[in-house]
């Protein structure tokens, strides 16, 4: 983009060379789009636009410098030397122009599949009996396995059961998430699983007479149905929680702090050696050199991505990025390592596309943000 857009400037200034026409040329033929936007560079409008008011700076010091200059050149050679300079000036505008041209003719044509849906309702089905299903936005279907029928609607996947004699549990359903995606999950005896994105649920093939055990990978809400025959037992790596009716948010992303936060009921939780027993409002985290603290909390904050908000109660941005690009599925560029410690709160509706998201954040002029393909590039103010 760099090389093309001090080509249009020459283009349009002093002319181009051979081998610079030849590269012109040849962007333009590449697409209709590059067609278009070569065209509204070269219309009158553009430099109208480009000295816009955002570049004051521009146009009120060097711009009338380069009048002057101009003004009262009489000789060719002085004057071909201010229309460079002209270019010098206004290259970096140029530059910015093309470059939310193309972004904003892009972002015209832009059709997203149901499968680029960003923060829209995706899994993948891994059946015990081998295969799986790919799960869209509004996706409806019902399909009988072994030992349940799977029906899909309403964004939920739900395993009814079925009554058989078999013995099935050597074999697990695993439910994936991808990043960008959320879905639920209605378990054959009644449990509602919320998955976040970038998570992964397993669950076995039937579950056992006397107990129910998952095992979770990411992060999610459960809201688990009350059977006091059989515990329910929720697993990642060698945390282990166990309930009987209940409701709490799961955090356990690989390489972060682990949290379980009670909203209903109680929890046992065990951790290598350790063991605790929450009450509502109260948090177990398993810190990164692996002790267990317990504390009381607002649960809000914790489990509001469940009811379609994003909150975060004076966070640094560097945590706050992580958790958009699973959500929106884009990577964070820091073009400041300050930035990356300054702390945010934000409650806001979660939104289907992420540029709400990132306004509301650049409303406190400590930050703006660009989004270019698949990266935000993140500037300090």
């Amino acid at each position: 983009m760099y090389r093309i857009s001090r080509i249009l400037l020459k283009y349009f200034t002093f002319g181009t060379n051979d081998e610079e026409s030849r590269l012109l040329n040849q962007w333009r033929e590449e697409s209709d789009r590059n067609e278009r936007l070569f065209d509204k560079i070269g219309s009158r409008e553009f430099l109208g636009n480009a000295m816009d008011p955002k570049h004051r700076k521009i146009r009120e010091e060097q711009w009338k410098l380069l009048e002057k200059k101009i003004m009262f050149t009489r000789r060719r050679e002085r004057m071909i030397k201010s229309v460079r300079w002209a270019a010098a000036i206004l290259f970096p505008v140029v530059f910015v122009m093309f470059y939310w041209l193309e972004r904003e003719d892009v972002a015209k044509t832009r059709i997203y599949t149901a499968s680029e849906l960003p923060a829209s309702s995706k899994a993948v089905i891994h059946l015990a009996e081998g295969g799986e299903i790919v799960i869209l936005q509004d996706t409806v279907f019902q399909q009988e396995m072994k030992t349940v029928l799977l029906e899909n609607r309403l964004d939920t996947i739900r395993f009814l059961p079925k009554e058989v004699e078999e013995d099935f549990s050597d074999k697990v359903y695993r439910i994936e998430v991808p990043r960008g995606g959320e879905y639920v999950a209605r378990l054959e005896d009644g449990t509602i699983v919320h998955m976040d994105a970038e998570s992964e649920l397993v669950i076995p093939q039937k579950f056992e007479r006397d107990s129910r055990e998952v095992e979770l990978r990411g992060h999610a809400y459960f809201i688990v149905t009350k059977d006091s025959t059989r515990p329910f037992t929720v697993k990642s790596g060698d945390l282990k929680i166990q309930v009987l009716g209940t409701e709490f948010d799961f955090n356990a992303y690989e390489g972060q702090e682990i949290t379980t936060t009670l909203v209903k009921g109680s929890v046992e939780i065990s951790y290598l050696e350790s063991k605790c027993r929450l009450k509502p409002n109260q948090q177990a985290r398993i810190t990164m050199d692996g002790g267990m603290k317990v504390s009381d909390v607002d649960a809000y904050p914790f489990i509001a991505w469940k009811y379609e908000r994003i909150v975060f109660i004076n966070q640094t941005l560097e945590s706050i990025m992580k958790v958009l690009v699973r959500w929106y599925n884009l990577e964070p560029v820091f073009l400041s390592n300050e930035i990356k410690q300054e702390c945010f709160t934000l409650d806001i509706e979660k939104y289907g596309e992420i540029t709400p998201v990132l306004q509301s954040i650049e409303k406190t002029n400590k930050v703006y943000f660009e989004i270019g393909g698949k990266q935000i590039l993140v500037y300090k103010r």
